[in-house]
């Protein structure tokens, strides 16, 4: 690659607004759906440690040799770091509200 803006393919000028505008137009219809909603808040609600542990997570992976094999453990790779990642960002909600029920017990 050149490393300038020549070196982007066509398509991709064409392919990528079209796709954003589909993703806007279909939104009103999707957001009625209770689990796309329930979806869209946990990524909104955790959007930085979801990006932030997907890093770390697939960083720590990819030193792994077994997940450089083929396309079918890079998959199982990428499915592993969205796991991990979801989990990094539960953990520490989940962890609050256990304590928070913990310290409200009488003694």
């Amino acid at each position: 690659s050149s490393g300038n803006l020549d070196s982007i393919k066509p398509q991709l000028f064409l392919y990528s607004p079209l796709c954003f505008l589909a993703l806007l137009a279909s939104w009103k219809w999707a957001g009625g759906i209770r689990s796309v909603g329930a979806i869209s808040a946990f990524l909104a609600r955790h959007s930085m440690t979801l990006y932030f542990s997907h890093i770390f997570f697939l960083g720590l992976m990819r030193r792994i040799a077994f997940f450089q094999r083929n396309a079918g453990t890079m998959l199982l790779m990428g499915a592993l770091v969205a796991a991990l990642s979801a989990l990094a960002a539960l953990l520490p909600e989940g962890a609050k509200r256990w304590s928070g029920r913990l310290s409200n017990r009488a003694p």
